[in-house]
């Protein structure tokens, strides 16, 4: 499934990341705040995969779209931080994982999204966490309803997290892609939207559900998985 999405919208995948300009430096510049001294982005990341077991090059790939590495973005419809969390997503994930009061913290925004990305996983599945964490879980739910349409950006956003590269594996697109072949796919087939539309950014995180599980999907190989495994229980 994301490879098909991966061919349909290489194109989409030039998508603009949220009109932040790029810091090419943060990454290896040491954090302050809560994240203490000594931490950098990738240890953060780090952490963050090892706690939610999802890959750090997902995570990489989702900071890099959401805010281009700057810790102290903010949207227009003021989602915040690295990884570009509404206020009520951020107040929610910060009681449920006990975290500082800084949404700009990266070590506690890096975790926050981490944890999002999860539970939408887990309540989604793949690649419907994707388009959930980008055009919130109430649209993407009015989508499932056959209520609304999914926005031309949260199509480009899901083409462009499933062909990135995701740690030491690339998600590869066939040799010969078919550029029809999104408009079959079970997720998108008839519901492009015009780009126009404004689309509202995460307004909220789901409901806590730890045993509720998304629908089986269909095996992949492991050279497709981006998911490693847990190393503890999620706290």
């Amino acid at each position: 499934m994301r490879r098909t999405l991966a061919c349909g919208f290489a194109l989409a995948c030039a998508v603009a990341a949220g009109g932040f300009a790029r810091d090419a430096s943060a990454q290896s510049r040491p954090l302050a705040a809560h994240c203490g001294p000594a931490i950098t982005l990738a240890d953060a990341i780090a952490r963050a995969s090892a706690r939610f077991a999802i890959s750090q090059g997902l995570i990489h790939s989702v900071i890099a779209a959401e805010s281009n590495f700057m810790v102290r973005a903010v949207s227009p419809k003021g989602a915040m931080g690295l990884m570009q969390l509404m206020p009520g997503t951020w107040a929610e994930l910060r009681l449920r994982y006990a975290l500082g009061a800084d949404p700009f913290d990266p070590c506690d925004n890096i975790t926050a999204g981490t944890a999002y990305l999860r539970e939408l996983l887990d309540r989604y599945g793949d690649p419907g966490f994707l388009a959930a964490y980008n055009a919130g879980p109430g649209r993407y739910e009015a989508y499932l309803r056959g209520a609304r349409r999914l926005p031309a950006e949260t199509l480009a956003y899901v083409a462009r997290l499933s062909s990135a590269p995701l740690g030491d594996v690339a998600v590869q697109s066939p040799v010969a892609p078919d550029p029809d072949a999104w408009m079959r796919g079970d997720l998108f087939v008839g519901r492009v939207e015009s780009a126009s539309e404004p689309v509202g950014h995460a307004p909220s995180a789901p409901p806590a559900a730890p045993n509720e599980k998304s629908e089986a999907r269909p095996s992949r190989s492991p050279a497709d998985a981006i998911f490693v495994a847990r190393t503890g229980a999620r706290q």
